[in-house]
């Protein structure tokens, strides 16, 4: 049986970040954790570029995210690269700065219920 996500992050600095990632990288902030894993927004420490960090916890997910590199939109943040530390998937695309989809929906939303309630 594989490591659990716990004794991978035993072998991540400070940061929790895998050491390869910690070296080239700052981490700003810590977007998201879910039952799938973490979402971590980083800057190259030489470039200051920002880039998304996802961290998956369920090994099943590999091979979409094989998938997902070969895939190019520009509609879609571009992939850079992906990283296995200890059974832990890592993958590192382009950071577009802008709403979220889910921030995007509640305005929608609200959008929506404000012309049906001056329907009435």
């Amino acid at each position: 049986m594989g490591n659990s996500f716990a004794d991978v992050i035993k072998d991540f600095d400070e940061v929790r970040l895998p050491r390869e990632v910690a070296k080239r990288f700052h981490l700003i902030e810590l977007l998201a954790s879910n039952d799938c894993g973490e979402t971590y927004l980083l800057s190259d420490k030489s470039e200051g570029k920002q880039y998304v960090l996802k961290a998956f916890r369920r090994s099943e997910l590999h091979s979409e995210v094989e998938l997902l590199q070969d895939i190019e939109h520009k509609g879609l943040p571009r992939f850079e690269q992906h990283i296995i530390s200890d059974g832990t998937l890592f993958t590192l695309r382009e950071y577009i700065n802008g709403i979220s989809l889910e921030e995007l929906l509640r305005k929608k939303r609200m959008l929506i219920l404000t012309r049906l309630s001056g329907l009435y």
